[in-house]
């Protein structure tokens, strides 16, 4: 039997007279079929997963998985894996990462935020998007012979790559013409707008659409417009392969491409080809052991080569029967850029020692740069022959996957990836539920965190910004603001008061003002005298006598307090009313009056913040029920004005130490508030508090955004059962420096860290550390 060898694919044009005839493209068909001699490919963008940050086992299932893939390509199809790192040019990294000005006083914090980003973004790579495909080819006659396999084949990677936790999308004819258009063209994306139908009119090329202004090949270098390229190929394997060679090749931060092109044997061929490599090995340990007893030599022994030639295939045949593994026709080529030719052999050379470092040796395709170059783009195709034969298993440890990023335009800045060192830029707005809680231990970095992001929604934004602050930690931020923001101290004998009976306006339909109004007062009268004193009768009283206040108010156009609901207390027969007024003299006539009053505050500033700090821990929790429902009728009047209002609850773990009623209260309020078009952010140091409440768990499970700092044993003991989190991931918020930790953002969970310039005014603003709090003021 023949051995299998894939064989080159044959240049589309022969001596190529322009730019556009160097380009191995023929025909573009619909789905993104690319036609070239014969052949005909379709590409596929596929995203990251968390490889780098999972646990062993982790890895060991998503390696297995990445093995599926590769095996799940019919045999004899050669498909290609590439990795690209493309240059963003510096508009449109400023575009993502830069805050704009807008003159209105608040500028020079605009400044301080970009210059800090601006520093991040050079820890990483962060001028460089890295992108990842998989390219099929096949053989036909025509495009209808081959639509129908390529649309099968489409829908098996979609199933392989889903089932690791990577997304797979198949290119369209314009997404793939992209990719070349931004490689050759790179620095000019912005003005690719090929129109398919619109260039055939015309009798344009679609090569005209992305070719280069012009291309020159050297012995050992190339040329494409202003910058110089090299293309290399991987000579020499070691006999075990690491599974992060790739990763950390593609890390250099230049604009580079690398494919690794794989053409799978069936199994019988696969058992025939190691058995005759076998066969030719015992042949010539036969010969040589003949030759040695030729020469009186009773006890030859077997060279070392040849006894660990036929050691390595007789695993080899063991791994194809009984391991299911494959041989895969493999080779791995790579192309850098640089601007100058100098740069571009000072890189060479570093891609070299990366090489060696995982014992590989990568060669320069001397006189081969053009079709090393083609080979190497995804065009699904080979112009080079140099494969090796390896295991399907062996293939696999050229993993592809490193780590998931994190890169929203419009998103706010919260940090750098721990791994790849990149920036983390969210936007909860891309979210289908924009609540979020910030999760860490005292002096983790948790209100930094808050105040950071309340900083950049004020920033970038119009939206109006409510916080709950329990404990007076907002005072320094609140000056930043400065008209712009109000804040309300409420203490006994304050001034200032806040209505609890205060009915809620502009509900959304299907609302019942009156019934939210009655339940809140059911749980702030809970509070109140204490859950033991609260049974079904006092729940009635309670029900029947709110209801009867709030409706005669609302018919007539009254405001009524908890005084009112005192004194209508007082008027009922049974005497268990007569128990819950006395219970109700504390708020009403006594030191806790402060909400027992009409509103006199004015809170219509755009940035609004509770301070209870001074009400006394007996009067906290009940402060912070009424508040809440306070920020609930802003956020409905706010919605009926079209404008959005993020809510910062900080402390939240009081709420749910206080009873089960609460916490089904503050539940219903974080899923009421968000349905009005505002984002809560939760900030608590106890996990657990959260997670003993049945509602808190709710909360908390389905809130789509999560930061997690340094967590105590427990609570991350928790939270690993709750979020599926790895070992290898909890040890991101396990005795980690403050502002580092986990966040999770839908279904993707990295690790990042976040610094801020303690030389800007923002910084003196935002620490809570006490020390540098009484150094700034």
């Amino acid at each position: 039997m023949k051995w299998f060898k894939r064989n080159k694919s044959k240049p589309v044009f022969k001596n190529p007279r322009s730019v556009q005839r160097s380009i191995p493209i023929k025909r573009a068909w619909p789905g993104g079929v690319l036609e070239h001699n014969g052949e005909f490919t379709m590409c596929g963008r596929f995203t990251d997963i968390n490889y780098q940050a999972s646990s062993t086992e982790d890895r060991k299932l998503m390696f297995a998985g990445y093995e599926e893939i590769l095996k799940a390509n019919d045999i004899n199809k050669h498909f290609k894996i590439t990795l690209v790192n493309r240059m963003v040019n510096e508009a449109e990294l400023a575009e993502d990462i830069c805050l704009k000005h807008k003159d209105d006083g608040f500028d020079e914090y605009r400044e301080e935020i970009n210059e800090v980003n601006l520093k991040r973004a050079t820890e990483g790579i962060n001028n460089i998007v890295q992108e990842k495909y998989i390219t099929i080819n096949t053989t036909g006659k025509s495009y209808d012979d081959t639509k129908s396999w390529f649309n099968r084949v489409e829908s098996t990677l979609h199933t392989n790559f889903h089932a690791i936790g990577s997304d797979f999308e198949r290119l369209d004819t314009v997404e793939r013409l992209r990719v070349f258009h931004d490689f050759f063209r790179a620095g000019e994306q912005e003005h690719y707008n090929l129109d398919v139908s619109l260039a055939r009119k015309k009798g344009h090329r679609l090569t005209d659409y992305i070719a280069p202004d012009g291309m020159e090949f050297q012995a050992d270098y190339f040329r494409i417009g202003q910058k110089y390229g090299r293309a290399l190929c991987l000579h020499d394997y070691p006999s075990y392969l690491r599974d992060d060679m790739i990763s950390d090749m593609m890390s250099l931060p230049k604009q580079m491409m690398l494919s690794v092109d794989m053409t799978s044997e069936d199994k019988a061929v696969s058992q025939s080809t190691v058995n005759r490599k076998l066969t030719a090995v015992n042949t010539e340990i036969g010969n040589t052991s003949r030759k040695a007893i030729e020469q009186n030599n009773a006890m030859p022994s077997i060279p070392q080569r040849l006894a660990e030639k036929k050691k390595g295939l007789e695993e080899v045949l063991q791994l194809i029967g009984e391991y299911d593994q494959r041989i895969i026709w493999t080779q791995v080529t790579l192309f850098h850029m640089a601007d100058t030719l100098e740069e571009l052999n000072s890189d060479t050379d570093t891609l070299k020692s990366i090489g060696q470092r995982y014992m590989c040796t990568f060669g320069v395709c001397q006189y081969e740069q053009e079709q090393a170059m083609n080979t190497v783009l995804p065009y699904g195709l080979q112009y080079l022959s140099n494969h090796r034969t390896l295991t399907s298993e062996n293939c696999a440890s050229f993993m592809p996957f490193r780590t998931k990023e994190i890169w929203d335009r419009g998103g706010i800045i919260y940090g750098t990836n721990a791994i790849s060192k990149n920036l983390v830029i969210a936007n909860k707005l891309l979210l289908q539920n924009g609540n979020a809680f910030i999760l860490g231990v005292p002096g983790s970095g948790k209100s930094f965190a808050a105040k950071y992001e309340i900083l950049n929604v004020f920033l970038s934004t119009n939206d109006d910004i409510i916080i709950l602050d329990p404990e007076s930690e907002y005072p320094a931020l609140m000056r930043i603001f400065g008209r712009e923001g109000e804040t309300i101290r409420m203490a006994s004998g304050s001034e200032m008061h806040i209505n609890a009976l205060d009915l809620l306006k502009n509900c959304e339909k299907g609302d019942d003002p009156i019934s939210i109004k009655c339940e809140f007062v059911l749980t702030l009268m809970e509070m109140a005298i204490g859950k033991s004193n609260m049974g079904a009768i006092q729940q009635t009283i309670i029900d029947r006598c709110t209801r009867k206040l709030l409706m005669g108010a609302q018919a007539n156009g009254k405001t009524v307090t908890l005084r009112d609901l005192y004194d209508l207390l007082k008027r009922q027969k049974e005497p268990e009313a007569k128990e819950l007024a006395t219970c109700l003299e504390l708020y009403v006539i006594g030191s806790l009056d402060g909400f027992a009053k009409e509103t006199n505050v004015d809170i219509s500033s755009r940035v609004l913040c509770y301070d209870i700090k001074d009400l006394g821990e007996k009067s906290k929790g009940l402060a912070m029920l009424i508040v809440l429902d306070a920020i609930q009728n802003r956020v409905a009047e706010n919605r009926k004005k079209g404008k959005r209002t993020w809510v910062f609850c900080d402390e939240a773990y009081v709420l749910f130490q206080q009873s089960p009623t609460v916490g089904k209260f503050f539940n219903g309020f974080w899923r009421r508030i968000r349905k009005y078009g505002a984002l809560g952010v939760c900030i608590s140091q106890n996990a657990t508090s959260l997670l003993r409440s049945e509602d808190g768990c709710d909360m908390l499970a389905n809130s789509e955004f999560l930061l997690m700092f340094n967590q105590a044993a427990k609570d991350r003991d928790a939270l690993a059962e709750l979020l599926n989190i790895s070992d290898a991931q909890l040890d991101y918020i396990y005795n980690t420096k403050v502002g580092s930790g986990l966040m999770r953002r839908a279904n993707v969970l990295i690790p990042f860290e976040s610094t801020f310039s303690q030389d800007t005014k923002l910084y003196k603003a935002m620490t809570t550390k006490i020390d540098e709090v009484e150094r700034y003021g």
